[in-house]
Order: structure tokens, then sequence, then C-alpha cells
């Protein structure tokens, strides 16, 4: 290696051929542990948008390859632009009080708190994940599994 190269290693212009090697495999080792941390980071960004619904899983590869591509913290704002998929059944939402004509839209709750008493009942019955989800926003804590 000429004086140049070894400078840029760190190295004295003396370096024997064990510290050069021994440079370039430390180098190597930071290089690979480095791209470990990102594949790592990408895949659990990737993996939060599959659970957030904002891609399907079919399309994880997909989106773990562009990560490594354009980083992670790309990769994450562009899940952060996207809206989550919903089904049409969860967009419609029918029922008494939101069909065609009645008037009203679906209620949306931040809190198990914000729920009316009256509802409450039918909300822990017929919707246990909102539930679920609510009372988590409340307390701060996973609620308790649900018995009838």
């Amino acid at each position: 290696m000429n004086k140049d190269q070894l400078i840029l290693l760190g190295l004295p212009e003396d370096a024997s051929d064990e510290q050069v090697t021994a440079a370039l495999q430390l180098m190597k080792t930071k290089a690979d542990s480095a791209e470990t941390l990102q594949l790592a980071s990408v895949t659990q960004y990737v993996d939060q948008a599959i659970a957030d619904r904002k891609i399907l899983a079919a399309q994880r590869e997909h989106y773990i390859k562009l990560g490594k591509a354009a980083g992670a913290e790309m990769l994450a704002d562009t899940f952060k632009a996207m809206p989550g998929q919903q089904k049409p059944t969860d967009t419609l939402n029918l029922n008494k009080q939101s069909a065609p004509g009645a008037g009203e839209q679906p209620k949306k709750y931040t809190k198990l708190s914000e729920v009316p008493q009256s509802e409450l009942i039918a909300l822990r019955k017929d919707q246990p994940a909102e539930y679920m989800r609510l009372y988590k926003e409340e307390y701060g804590v996973d609620c308790p599994p649900l018995s009838e």
C-alpha cells in the first residue's frame, strides 16, 4: 500500500502487513454491523406499516429492499405520509344510527371515558377490539381479557 492509503486507514507510514490486514478487517466488521442495524431498523418500520395496514404483507420484501436503498428514515417518513387501508365494511359501518337517511355518522372516541354509559356495554360486547383500544388509551395498560 502506498503512503496515502495507509494514512486514510489511520495507520502510520511504516505499518506492517498484519496491521493493514487488521485495520481492513475492523473496517469490514464495522460496516457489516452498521448494515445489520440498518436492516433491523428497516424491517421494524416495514413490519409496523403492515400492522398499521399501510402496506400489504405481500409487499414486505419490496419495502425492505426500498428501505435498504433509500435508508430507514426515508422509509419511515414515507410510511408516516401513507394512510392506513380500510375495508369497505369499516368505511360503511352501517347500523341503525348511521344508515343512509339516519343523519348520523358513527361516533369515534379517543378514550373509554368519552363513551356514554348507555353505549359501554354494547361497545364491549359488539366491538371488543375497539373497547380494548379505548381502555388502553384511557389507562395506559392493555385491557384484561374480556369475558361474557
